[in-house]
């Protein structure tokens, strides 16, 4: 069956109004891959599909597995959908409906999914002006038609987006309460966290208060402090690249919208505004931050393992070389790489010698700590760099060598084992480069003497 068979007839429907149900979001801390980012995610992981094609559905529910790791749930009527419902509704993030069903032709289905509190995404085979407005009147989050494969790209994308949302705080901005709860209204519908101001002046104080918010929706026109101004302040502080900023204003000329652009805003609507253009917006912009922050994590962090590069340990060393000697305090210098990690590779094969070194930096991530620096040079080699807080810099560094040789590397139906050799140095704040040398000399001298243990010395009487 081809795709353009799936579209359904057009929908000449007179579809009722709905009130605004707000979507709460419960949320728990995970922590995801070698990163160990600590993120936010929804309990719901299941995604509703109301759809009477089993063609169309099962396509939609194995991209949504593949794409999203998100389970599904499939009912082709509304009776079907209802039981589920009634049985399981607190399992679902977001539901994915046909307007037109073997016993709901008329979009009835929308009514009992909001009911629960359910983000609903229509995915229809036509959509009218008329009809369009209908369904955003209705409080549906978006509708998509089914015109071709690129509009499921689109609804994945949207799915996606719904789940970051929900860890996502903005700010609104006006002196119109108005303005603010409608604003806050379609946000909202969004899945997003929201801070609202009625001033330029609270939007300060609550910025301190709420350091991650991501977004500002300011109005222009504002008693105490106009929209412009508040823009100029927020910017003395926040980056372009860490906080997004949108004027908005009924005064729409091009100047005004220069003018906010020249103070540090991002992106400028002019009200009324079309509720989907301000929804695309908003999250045109946050996708714009989100790839400039993936951009400048990929410049500092090993993709391998996720440990930081050599550009991110001479980023961040002088900072820490700086607090130890600010404190009087020694600093420990660590080189290490794994033993033999050739014959690794030609045994295990290069995917075996990538997991020797995720495995080696998931061990390397236990010894790092706020004052410890650790980071992946290349290939197997390693550098720790620690303020010695207690003097036992060199036996942290003895355990850590222990801890590597005592553990086991999964590999396909097996394991295996590595161990390492490590060149270690402490003593006061010395030239980062001169501290390195030597640390890179004494493992020289523990590959020479045999391998799987540290050589170490101190540089207290060596001070530059």
């Amino acid at each position: 069956m081809k795709y353009q068979s799936w579209r359904l007839q057009d929908d000449k429907k007179a579809l009722h109004c709905e009130p605004l149900n707000v979507v709460s979001c419960r949320r728990k801390e995970v922590v995801v891959g070698a990163d160990q980012y600590l993120q936010t995610a929804n309990e719901q992981d299941t995604v509703l599909i109301v759809e009477d094609s089993t063609t169309f559905s099962a396509l939609l529910s194995r991209r949504i597995n593949q794409t999203l790791a998100l389970k599904t749930v499939v009912a082709g009527t509304l009776k079907e959908a209802i039981s589920i419902l009634s049985e399981r509704s607190n399992e679902f993030c977001v539901a994915v409906l046909d307007l037109n069903l073997p016993d709901a032709s008329e979009g009835e289905i929308i009514t009992p999914v909001l009911s629960y509190g359910i983000p609903v995404i229509v995915f229809t085979g036509n959509c009218s002006d008329a009809l369009r407005k209908k369904l955003l009147d209705r409080n549906v989050v978006d509708y998509i038609t089914k015109e071709s494969l690129a509009d499921i790209d689109y609804l994945l994308k949207l799915i996606a987006r719904l789940r970051k949302n929900c860890n996502t705080k903005i700010m609104v901005v006006d002196d119109s309460s108005t303005t603010r709860l409608y604003i806050t209204n379609l946000l909202r519908l969004r899945n997003f966290q929201v801070v609202e101001a009625d001033g330029g002046m609270q939007a300060l104080e609550l910025l301190q208060q709420h350091p991650d918010v991501k977004l500002v929706i300011t109005d222009f026109n504002m008693p105490e402090m106009d929209g412009l101004e508040l823009t100029r302040r927020i910017r003395i502080h926040h980056k372009r690249d860490r906080l997004s900023i949108i004027g908005i204003s009924a005064l729409g000329s091009g100047a005004l919208s220069a003018q906010f652009l020249k103070k540090g805003a991002n992106d400028f609507l002019t009200k009324p505004f079309v509720n989907e253009e301000f929804s695309y917006r908003i999250e045109q912009n946050l996708e714009l931050m989100e790839h400039i922050e993936e951009i400048s994590f990929l410049s500092q962090k090993d993709y391998l393992t996720g440990l930081g590069n050599r550009r991110y340990f001479f980023d961040s060393a002088p900072k820490l070389l700086a607090a130890a000697k600010k404190e009087g305090k020694n600093v420990g210098v660590s080189m290490l790489d794994i033993d033999f990690f050739k014959k690794v590779n030609d045994t295990y094969g290069h995917d075996g010698g990538d997991e020797a070194l995720r495995h080696l930096s998931l061990i390397l991530r236990e010894f790092e700590a706020p004052r410890t620096l650790v980071s992946r040079f290349g290939g197997e080699e390693f550098c720790i760099l620690i303020i010695d807080e207690n003097g036992d810099s060199g036996e942290r560094v003895e355990n850590l060598r222990k801890r590597v040789e005592e553990s086991s590397v999964c590999w396909l139906h097996g394991s295996f084992s590595i161990t390492v050799s490590i060149g270690h140095t402490c003593g006061p704040v010395m030239a980062l480069e001169k501290m390195l040398s030597k640390a890179d000399e004494l493992l020289y001298s523990a590959k020479q003497s045999g391998r799987n243990r540290v050589v170490q010395n101190n540089m207290n009487n060596q001070r530059q």
